[in-house]
């Protein structure tokens, strides 16, 4: 059987996780060469939605505005917290994947330390992670340091969409140019 990793992407309405809600959740099941085997997306129901915007600072109300995030929490269909922990956890834990190494799922992204606080939120899942992560903009930021050289495209932070899907399906395509141009080249 192939191994899998998992990428998350979340977002939110803060940077603290103790204080802050998350608002959306992608996650992706890749094999090892990054070819993606499954997916799923989340809006999450918020406790108080006369709440949601002043748990937002203005550059954050701005940017959920602009992805249209904002409009999708307020008139589509959204889950609960809980809801979503249930729906990754049976996910992870279907028979069909194996998580890469064996100490749990290995979790990738982008500055994916973030999105990992975030999900000790969602107990069940937590439980399943490994400790190690798999960060796309470390990877970045020693290519950038190691091997300025080999032509790696510039990928500001202005290109986030701030979807978490779109922004899953950036940091595997960023991680897949790295590996072709620098670990494989």
């Amino acid at each position: 059987m192939s191994e899998h990793l998992l990428w998350v992407d979340l977002e939110t309405t803060g940077l603290d996780p103790r204080e802050d809600w998350i608002l959306e959740i992608a996650a992706k099941i890749t094999d090892t060469d990054l070819n993606t085997i499954d997916g799923r997306v989340w809006q999450v129901s918020v406790p108080d939605k006369d709440q949601l915007t002043s748990k937002m600072s203005r550059a954050v109300f701005d940017m959920h505005s602009r992805s249209g995030l904002l409009s999708d929490l307020l008139y589509d269909r959204t889950v609960w917290l809980s809801g979503v922990d249930n729906a990754l956890h049976s996910l992870l834990s279907a028979p069909q994947y194996s998580p890469f190494g064996s100490k749990g799922w290995v979790l990738c992204g982008s500055s994916v330390h973030f999105d990992r606080e975030f999900m000790r939120q969602m107990p069940r899942t937590f439980g399943l992670l490994s400790y190690r992560v798999i960060d796309v903009s470390t990877v970045k930021q020693l290519v950038r340091m190691w091997v300025p050289d080999k032509g790696v495209p510039e990928t500001p932070e202005d290109q986030k969409a701030h979807r978490a899907a779109i922004d899953i399906d950036r940091s595997i395509e960023e991680l897949a140019v790295y590996r072709k141009l620098i670990l494989r080249g």
